[in-house]
């Protein structure tokens, strides 16, 4: 799993809204130095038109339910990457 600084998302996301595109990010894999920076960039998005998301919700949504062939494969990640996203702070926009 890798982690990209705010300002590259923030620039290619609002590029991308330019185009049409939709855009999905998801907020535990955006970081920056400052957590106030981060904060920002994500509300920026969201305001102006990305959803907002965590890897786990999006992971989630894309198997639809435990009757999928992948959706025990993905449980260890799952666990595993559970405690960083606790460690985010909560986004209020």
């Amino acid at each position: 799993v890798r982690c990209y600084r705010h300002v590259c998302v923030l620039q290619t996301s609002l590029d991308l809204l330019s185009m049409g595109i939709d855009v999905h990010v998801c907020a535990d894999g955006v970081s920056s130095q400052r957590k106030f920076d981060r904060s920002v960039a994500l509300s920026r998005l969201a305001t102006s038109g990305a959803v907002i998301s965590t890897s786990e919700s999006l992971l989630y949504q894309l198997v639809v339910d435990s009757k999928h062939p992948k959706f025990r494969a993905l449980q260890p990640f799952i666990k595993e990457n559970a405690a960083n996203s606790k460690e985010s702070e909560l986004l209020t926009f």
